[in-house]
């Protein structure tokens, strides 16, 4: 595009953007750059038409990398699309837990086309051209995720981890793939939220929409355990059906072979996945019952833990009661201390405060006692080949952390401890192991840290007695809490996503608690 003449009459000149009007290479220069980048070009495309569709995944590694230097090469505006990463963050919660992954498109050559990747993509995009354009936006970003730099530092040093043991990767491929997603579902949500939730209510609108997906998960669970299969098993459509071992079995259900007591599952890949999620959202929900802010609202969210915790039942899953009892069990004492510092003449908090050692043990008594109880918690004579196979699991992983300490590649875990349940699927139940193969010593200490540092964040501001949306703090450390423990026994990723997009809330109340009550961050010493 081309302006008028100028003034002084020496003719047209080419408009350029004033981002871009610094002096540049001379002619000779651009001229070779041009012919390097026709030449690349050919040699691509010639390579791409020789190896597809085997190396679609490697090949689109260029177009991203151009991609992002565009995205980077974009002007400096005074708004950013922030109401756009506002909304697919909302929609990525919804889209996470109410459409099962494994309903997508299958196309050679390409990763499954999933839900969420279908708004976890514009959602990353959007996320990075906001930071591109928007002064702003970053300095809103910089200031939110200097709140917790552990945090993001320990992150950031995680996704160095695992680009780097793509190397070591016996399936570079695979690992190439888990990498990306990772960055997709993990990394990206964590960024958003510490940008989206610093705008007051939206903590509090995402807790009732996780209370909404809860119930729906919840009914849906109890529509599959009464016809004894997944509701939409026999309807999926032909172009969502997905010719793979894992997704076949998902669709059918699954019992427990010593029982034969039918698994519910609802929309998560196995019966685990789901009883995670509940002990996950649990939290949550009692928030509601002590903390809402009506009558109905109490009443409601105290009808939806006896229908989460038949669930739970009907699962048939020992971690997800622990994580459900463990909820109840944390809450009461941060409750009962937050109690007590806010009324000094209160009997009943400081009561429980000193007495909840003799009560932990009374109830750790119970679980011991109480037959139903026990076997609930810590397993019976049906289970009992689960936690043998937990045994043998380290036993053979150990001397291969030790062994390759830098690790062996994501989505190489499997294949690397090379164990296999009586049925014979390859199959690893603690994700701490899981972990220490994929990404080595370091990997596991960086990410467990990263976990621990938010969790430590959340309990040290919950204890502060923050007012009103901030008092969430509360149910989210209880929820870290649930989720570290739990990955001790449970190995898959079904709810990751929903841990770091919680980190990412964490940093931003972090922050706003800083700025909102200055007493608070003099007591934390923030």
């Amino acid at each position: 595009m081309w302006a008028r003449s100028d003034n002084d009459g020496r003719g047209s000149r080419p408009i350029i953007l004033r981002p871009y009007t610094r002096p540049g290479p001379g002619r000779l220069v651009q001229a070779a750059l041009l012919l390097a980048f026709m030449g690349f070009c050919l040699f691509f495309g010639f390579f791409y038409g020789l190896t597809t569709p085997f190396l679609i995944k490697q090949l689109v590694i260029p177009i991203i990398l151009l991609a992002l230097i565009a995205v980077w090469a974009l002007p400096d505006v005074k708004t950013a699309p922030t109401g756009a990463l506002y909304g697919l963050s909302f929609a990525f919660l919804i889209v996470l837990f109410l459409w099962p992954n494994y309903l997508a498109v299958a196309l050679p050559g390409l990763p499954w086309i999933t839900l969420m990747r279908l708004v976890g993509v514009p959602m990353t995009l959007v996320l990075i051209i906001s930071y591109s354009m928007s002064p702003d936006f970053r300095a809103q970003m910089k200031d939110s995720l200097n709140a917790t730099p552990q945090v993001y530092k320990l992150l950031a040093g995680f996704v160095l981890i695992q680009v780097v043991t793509i190397a070591f990767s016996s399936s570079k491929d695979l690992s190439i793939q888990r990498v990306l997603n990772s960055q997709l579902t993990w990394t990206a949500i964590y960024f958003a939220s510490a940008f989206v939730f610093l705008k007051p209510g939206r903590v509090h609108r995402w807790a009732v929409i996780l209370w909404a997906v809860t119930i729906i998960v919840c009914l849906m669970g109890l529509l599959e355990f009464k016809i004894g299969r997944p509701s939409w098993g026999a309807y999926v459509p032909n172009f969502l059906k997905i010719e793979d071992e894992s997704v076949i079995r998902s669709l059918t259900g699954s019992t427990r072979s010593a029982t034969g007591q039918y698994r519910v599952q609802s929309t998560f890949s196995t019966p685990l996945g789901l009883a995670e999620f509940l002990a996950l959202t649990a939290p949550f929900i009692l928030h509601f019952v002590m903390f809402g802010k009506n009558l109905a609202t109490r009443i409601a969210a105290g009808a939806t833990l006896p229908l989460m915790l038949y669930i739970v039942i009907v699962t048939d899953s020992r971690l997800g009661m622990v994580g459900f009892l463990l909820s109840f069990m944390l809450y009461l004492l941060l409750w009962s201390w937050l109690r007590w510092r806010a009324d000094k003449a209160s009997l009943l908090a400081p009561a429980i405060v000193l007495a909840y050692p003799a009560i932990f043990v009374l109830f750790i008594a119970a679980t011991l006692v109480v037959r139903r109880l026990r076997n609930m918690v810590w397993g019976g004579g049906d289970s009992a080949a689960s936690t043998e196979a937990r045994g043998t699991q380290w036993e053979m992983g150990i001397p291969k952390i030790l062994k390759a300490p830098w690790g062996h590649g994501a989505g190489t875990g499997g294949d690397t401890l090379g164990f296999l349940s009586p049925i014979g699927i390859q199959t690893i139940d603690t994700y701490y192991l899981t972990i220490g193969l994929e990404y080595g010593v370091i990997g596991f200490v960086v990410y467990y840290g990263m976990l621990v540092a938010s969790t430590y964040y959340a309990a040290k501001y919950a204890v502060r007695s923050p007012k009103g949306e901030l008092s969430y703090f509360m149910p989210a450390a209880i929820a870290l809490v649930n989720f570290i423990v739990i990955k001790s026994v449970f190995s898959q990723q079904d709810n990751h996503p929903l841990i770091f997009m919680l980190m990412g809330i964490v940093t931003a109340m972090v922050y706003r608690a800083t700025r909102e009550n200055p007493d608070v961050a003099a007591r934390t010493g923030a």
